[in-house]
This record gives structure tokens, C-alpha cells and sequence, in this order.
């Protein structure tokens, strides 16, 4: 028997299988559980940049400080105003070294408790620190409560380590 057109049509059609409606379902739902779980993930890495950046820049505005304070021989001091804001200046309160109050990047902020008219850290001459007391300032993550940092600045020395 030889074949007709219908019958090559037909088996023509068998052959060319396609997905079913279970397989894309499947591979839908595996698609969408792979993007939470990575979107998840994102933004804990995008949390722990910013606490990172706000210890950066403050530890970099000490640094700043620090080495101001020995270059002109004078006392500089950084006073920490609120839990997110804090400037460099003189000793006596006067004049801005580094132009205007810096504020910490959203979401991070300062966990000492800050007393009113600020928390002042004096830098000497030397580089030490004006009662040469150890000081530590926490920084943290206000929107993961896990994610702390800390700054210890050596009251003889004045140097500055991240904890």
C-alpha cells in the first residue's frame, strides 16, 4: 500500500511533539521561585553595602580630622548631632572643616547615645585623642536589626579600626 497525502499529513503531526500545559506550568513556577529567591538575596548584599558605606565615610571623616588636627597643630573636633548627622570643625565650634554637615547614607545610623549638644571627639595636635579615652562608635542597619558596626578610635594614637 502506498502512502497518500493524508497519511503523511497525519503522521507528520504526530511526530512534531510540543509541551504540555503541566511542563510550561512547571517551568514557569521554577522560573519564579529562582527570581525570589536571587531579588531576596540582592537585597541583603544591597543592606550590607550601605551599613559598609556609612563606616567608610565616617571612619574617612576621622581620618580627615585626625590628620587635619596634626598638619595645622590645632585641635579639630568632630561632633556627632543627632543619629544620622555630624560636621567637623575647630575647636572652638567655629567654622566647618569639611564644608557642611555630613549625613549618614538612609538606613544607617549611629548607636551611641548621643547627649544634648552633641557628642564631640577632639582630636589633639599629636593625633591622640583630648582626654586620650578610647572611644567606640556603633553604627547600624535600621532595617535589619542583625547588621551592626563599630568604630574604635585609640585615645593615645587616634587611630581608627573597623570591629
Amino acid at each position: 500500500m502506498y502512502p497518500t497525502l493524508a497519511t503523511n499529513v497525519l503522521s507528520r503531526n504526530r511526530s512534531v511533539a510540543g509541551f504540555t500545559l503541566i511542563e510550561m506550568m512547571t517551568v514557569m513556577i521554577l522560573m519564579l521561585l529562582i527570581t525570589t529567591a536571587s531579588v531576596v538575596s540582592w537585597n541583603n548584599v544591597k543592606r550590607g553595602k550601605e551599613l559598609n558605606a556609612a563606616v567608610n565615610d565616617v571612619r574617612s571623616s576621622l581620618s580627615l580630622a585626625r590628620q587635619y588636627a596634626v598638619l595645622k597643630r590645632v585641635e579639630i573636633m568632630v561632633n556627632i548631632i543627632s543619629n544620622q548627622v555630624y560636621y567637623i570643625t575647630n575647636n572652638t565650634g567655629v567654622g566647618l572643616v569639611r564644608g557642611m554637615p555630613q549625613e549618614l547614607p538612609l538606613g544607617a545610623q549611629f548607636t551611641n547615645t548621643i547627649p544634648t549638644g552633641g557628642l564631640k571627639i577632639t582630636f589633639k595636635p599629636s593625633g591622640s585623642l583630648l582626654n586620650n579615652q578610647t572611644i567606640t562608635l556603633g553604627l547600624r542597619d535600621v532595617n535589619n536589626a542583625g547588621m551592626n558596626a563599630a568604630l574604635r578610635i585609640n585615645g593615645l594614637t587616634g587611630m581608627i579600626d573597623y570591629e
